[in-house]
């Protein structure tokens, strides 16, 4: 389920940058790395469902930070490899989106803290689905502090607060 591993924590945590920033950008970014189940190259388009502007490598680790996500389809406000390089994609420019399905992000209950999906971005909402075991969620939305999420198997959606997040791969998250 997980690409970390111990081999690039060294190389990735010593730019501790990198690890902080896994979270959030800005009050509404969130974080999240590229998991795409199609064994495609993953496709990035200039609108939701709408021109592929580039894509993006099989089995590359890609960081993005979501703008925005709205209908199932996410604005990219940055693209970058794990090691923080730019990607640079052919003939692209203005928006790039991604589909929600080739999102993900893990979450940094390392110590097998209850984490509760919620109904409504709201700490007092009506909980929908409660787990302590480290999970992959996909992204579906963003406010403020809070991540509208799906899980892998589609059986549970609701909200989770951001400071769960660990939108890196290859590492955990402080």
């Amino acid at each position: 389920m997980q690409k970390r591993t111990a081999l690039f924590r060294p190389v990735l945590c010593a730019a501790f940058a990198l690890c902080a920033a896994s979270a959030l950008a800005a009050p509404d970014a969130l974080r999240v790395y590229v998991s795409d189940p199609t064994g495609t190259p993953t496709n990035v388009r200039v609108a939701p469902a709408g021109a592929v502007a580039g894509t993006l490598a099989v089995g590359g680790d890609y960081l993005v930070t979501l703008a925005e996500c709205k209908k199932g389809w996410c604005r990219a406000s940055t693209i970058e490899t794990v090691e923080g390089e730019p990607v640079k994609l052919q003939g692209a420019s203005g928006a790039r989106w991604l589909h929600s399905s080739v999102l993900a992000f893990s979450t940094r209950n390392y110590g097998g803290q209850k984490l509760t999906l919620r109904e409504k971005p709201q700490e007092k909402a009506a909980p929908v689905h409660s787990f302590t075991d480290e999970r992959e969620l996909r992204p579906l939305d963003v406010r403020a502090g809070w991540v509208q999420v799906q899980t892998l198997d589609k059986k549970h959606r609701g909200w989770l607060q951001t400071e769960w997040v660990c939108g890196n791969p290859v590492t955990t998250c402080p």
